[in-house]
This record gives C-alpha cells, structure tokens and sequence, in this order.
C-alpha cells in the first residue's frame, strides 16, 4: 500500500502543468515572438497559449492539429487573413480556443468559410469579429461561440453561410450576432441559441434533415427572405421574434417538423409554420417596430426595440434567471439587466 501510494505522489509531483508555454507573435518579430502564426503553430504543443499582438496577419492557410489557445491583443486591431478558404483550419479532433481575433478570407470564391472545424473537433471562439467569410463543422464538431460578429459588408454581397453546421454537429451560441451574409445559420445538427442576432441576411436560420433548434431570447428580424426555414426535426423557442421580413411577406416557412413553442414569442407573419406547445402569450400578426442593426452598446452589433414596440415588457412575467431555460437571462445581448417583465427579443429596452 505505500508502495502505492509512493508511486501516486511521484506521478502527481512529476504531472504536465495545466497550462504549457506561452508564445508570442508581433509584426517586427521583437523581443523573441514570431512574426508568423503559422509559424508559432508548428512550435507549440498541446496546451500552449499563443499570444497575437495587434497587426495585420496576412499569409497561407493556419492549420491547427493540436489543443492550444489563440489568443489576440483586440478584435479590432488584431486580424488574420488569407487567401485561402477557411483562413483557419482545426484539425480532426482537436480542441483549441480563439479570442480576440478578426478572421477573415480574401479568396474570390468562398468555398469553406473563414474558419473551419474538422470531424470532431471543437473550439470555443469568444469576443471575435469574421467579416467575410463564416464558419463550418464537419461531422460530430462542436462550437461555442460568445460575443462574436459574423457579418458581410451588406446584404448578400458576401455569398456565404454564417455558421454552416454538419450532421451530428452542435453549436452553443450567446451573445453573438450574424448579419449581411447570405444565410445566417444552415443547421443539420444541433444549435442552443441564447440573446443573438440575425439581422439584415438574405435568409435568417435553415433548419434541415435532422437539425434541431433550441431559440431563446434572440431576434431574427429585417431578412430579405425568411427568417426562419424549417425542413428539420423540431425548433424549441421562447422570447423570440422571428419579423420583419423587408419588403413584407411570411417570416416563417415550414415543410417538415415540428415548431415548439414555449410561449412569449413574436411572430409578425407567420405564413404556413404551425406552432404546437404553449402559445397562448405569443403576439402574431403585429410589427415589432425594430431600429437598425447598430452597436448599441454591448460585444455585437443588436437591433433595438423602438418605443412602441409590442415586444417590450411582453417577455416571460418570471422573474429572470441565471439558469434561465425558456425564461429570460438576467442580461440581454449586450450584457444590459433585464427587467422583471423582460422583453421578447435580444434587445431590452429600459427607456418606457
């Protein structure tokens, strides 16, 4: 037994560190940081942590096949690109980590996004920007993706998918936004949405094959076709508003599946979907009086609610939560307190 326990200690004292070693890349090169990402990439192992300072990354293809964090000064200052499509690539299997990152393709044609996540990879991608060019999943990959914007320059110019998620992939979203690309979200997996944005694209959310949509607190508003495609399996939603289509027509079209609702959405033309489930608190048929698609306040760009709304204080009358469910968070996209009525919608307005 203390031979055991011997042998325990000593593998415990002699363990890999949580975290491995820190590098760094800068445009000069100085102070002994890389002045390439891929670079840096083939020198770290699984664990290290890639420091990015502010600067324009411009070269081939970064490839990642191992477990590390990239890590920028500020989304705004701190871009990659490539002439490739995807400018990034996580490998099969692998998990690794982006923050504070503007990714982005030059490629005339954008065959593969910005960002691509292999079979069975995962990454978590927080508080970044992709302005041309969106994100895939292969088979079984997984995203969470906080506080990003995933937007073209205006409405189909970019001819690209937001977030394009593969059979058997799943997608945790929060706080994020996707506009101005030529559909925001095509789903054949699984995606929990929660206070995000899809605003101003050619088509909103496509649900198709075996996807499945969890939708709460979120706005899908000003699309110039439907918001909302439903040739899926099932979509839950609840403080939702699916409206405003430009130029007018159905926000909704439904040929297979189930439209779940738990209550307290806006619908302004619902067309042919069918909603089962709670409906009783649901406003159909009014105009949600939206404002433009702008930062107000908050990581991501929000449609606000313009006084008159009937979406304002028509939220669910529980008080918010942190373990919130079909209920309202305790914030809304912007990180702004929800009040106890809260309102439908990603935006809460707290001007009466």
């Amino acid at each position: 037994m203390l031979a055991v326990i011997l042998s325990a200690l000593v593998a415990i004292a002699f363990a890999a560190p949580a975290h491995g070693t820190t590098f760094c890349v800068n445009p000069g090169g100085t102070g002994g940081c890389f002045t390439d990402i891929a670079a840096a990439v083939d020198a770290a192992d699984n664990k290290d942590v890639i420091e990015i300072a502010s600067g324009n990354y411009s070269g081939p293809l970064v490839r990642i096949d191992k477990r590390i964090t990239l890590r920028g000064e500020d989304a705004a200052s701190t871009v990659v690109e490539s002439a490739s499509s995807p400018a990034i690539s996580i490998d099969l299997k692998n998990r690794v980590t982006i923050e504070r990152l503007t990714i982005r393709t030059t490629a005339p044609a954008i065959s593969d996004g910005a960002l691509r996540v292999e079979r069975k990879a995962r990454a978590t991608v927080a508080d970044c920007i992709l302005n041309r060019g969106g994100i895939r999943l292969g088979f079984g990959a997984r995203l969470d993706l906080d506080r990003t914007a995933i937007g073209g320059p205006a409405i189909g110019v970019v001819l690209d998918t937001g977030i394009d998620i593969s059979t058997k992939a799943r997608v945790e979203m929060n706080q994020s936004s996707v506009f101005r690309m030529n559909v925001a979200i095509v789903n054949s997996g699984r995606a929990n949405v929660r206070d995000s944005t899809f605003a101003r694209n050619r088509t909103g959310i496509v649900v198709r094959s075996d996807g499945q949509l969890k939708l709460f607190s979120s706005t899908i508003g000003e699309n110039a076709e439907e918001g909302l495609l439903m040739f899926g399996r099932r979509v839950v939603f609840a403080n939702s508003i699916i409206a405003a289509r430009l130029g007018g027509g159905p926000d909704c079209r439904q040929t297979s599946g189930q439209l779940a609702s738990k209550n307290y959405n806006l619908i302004q033309d619902p067309g042919d979907c069918v909603l089962v489930g709670k409906t009783t608190d649901n406003v159909i048929g009014l105009d949600p009086v939206l404002g433009s698609l702008l930062n107000h306040g908050g990581p991501t760009p929000t449609v606000r609610l313009l006084p008159g709304s009937p979406a304002i204080d028509a939220g669910n009358p529980t008080s918010p939560s942190k373990r919130s469910g079909s209920r309202c968070g305790q914030t809304d996209q912007r990180g702004v307190a929800r009040l106890d009525r809260c309102d439908i919608g990603a935006f809460e307005s707290t001007v009466p």
